[in-house]
């Protein structure tokens, strides 16, 4: 009974130290240095993103007129020389028949120089006058090769020179390509007017139709078809030379002389 009581204090004695010791160790913690204290900063938010400036629109263009197309250029024209074609040179019989209805055919230059005589209407000679090359004169006759020239129409001086001393051939080939242009040309007329009268309303009972033709047509082989430089116009530099026989020249010599209508 005795070990039982000692067993008992002891117990209670070692339970009263160790309640103790828990009593004193928060006296020696608030003795030792004190925990530092840890500030918690607040969160920042975040920065929003600028919103982007709306861009500007841009401004609407005003149409501008496009100008006129401008045309092309014309192209300029070409001159056209005649040439000695065949239908020319049997006309004439390789220049040795020159139809007379040539005669006078003004705007002949000579290549060489020359003394014009004077004559009576009995043939003595009473006077004489010089010309220098290059001058222009009148052909008033040819015999074989030799061409009767004078220096103005109706003038009574005369000298003699040979055809291949002038432009003579050119001239007459000018003259020969201006007629053939003019036939194709009344033809061409001609013809129209047959096709207006074909397709024109009937006319009314009673009423003949005309069928003379508004332009008389040249016969071939008349005395109108062989003058064939009568109504031409001389031949004259517009700008290709003396010969050229270009639409270009055609017009110019027409708008001047009122030939070749």
């Amino acid at each position: 009974m005795r070990i039982l009581n000692s067993f008992l204090c002891l117990s209670i004695f070692i339970f009263a130290s160790c309640e103790k010791e828990n009593q004193e160790t928060p006296s020696e913690n608030n003795n030792s240095k004190p925990a530092k204290t840890v500030v918690v900063e607040p969160i920042k938010p975040k920065p929003q993103p600028k919103p982007r400036p709306k861009p500007t629109p841009k401004p609407v263009p005003i149409p501008v007129p496009l100008p006129d197309p401008t045309p092309d250029p014309k192209p300029e024209p070409k001159p056209e020389q005649p040439g000695f074609s065949r239908e020319l040179l049997a006309a004439v019989k390789n220049w040795t028949k020159v139809s007379p209805h040539v005669f006078p055919l003004k705007s002949v230059r000579i290549n060489h120089e020359l003394n014009f005589k004077v004559y009576t209407k009995s043939g003595q000679e009473v006077g004489s006058s010089f010309m220098p090359a290059g001058r222009e004169v009148v052909a008033v006759g040819l015999q074989g090769t030799t061409l009767t020239v004078s220096p103005s129409i109706g003038a009574r001086m005369f000298a003699k020179i040979n055809i291949d001393q002038t432009d003579f051939k050119q001239g007459v080939a000018y003259l020969f390509e201006l007629r053939k242009w003019q036939r194709r040309r009344q033809q061409e007329l001609l013809a129209n007017q047959a096709l207006a009268q074909k397709n024109s309303p009937s006319r009314p009972t009673g009423s003949p139709a005309s069928t003379r033709p508004a332009t008389k047509p040249v016969k071939s082989g008349s005395k109108s078809d062989n003058s064939l430089f009568e109504d031409l116009p001389q031949p004259g530099d517009y700008g290709h030379g003396k010969f050229c026989i270009c639409g270009d020249c055609r017009k110019k010599r027409l708008a001047q002389t009122g030939s070749l209508k």
